[in-house]
């Protein structure tokens, strides 16, 4: 089962930037403040032996 962790720190960011550049809307903020979010998510995310 994939984790909520996961959906809300890789795939919504991945989404909206995708949104982000077909739309045309919201601009180079949106777009660093959404890899921001991916590398922090990325930083957050447990290792195999963190997690359980």
């Amino acid at each position: 089962m994939v984790r909520l962790g996961f959906v809300v720190g890789i795939v919504v960011p991945v989404i909206l930037l995708g949104v982000n550049l077909v739309r045309g809307y919201g601009g180079i903020l949106v777009t660093a403040a959404l890899i921001v979010w991916i590398g922090t998510a990325v930083i957050f995310t447990p290792t195999s032996e963190e997690g359980a």
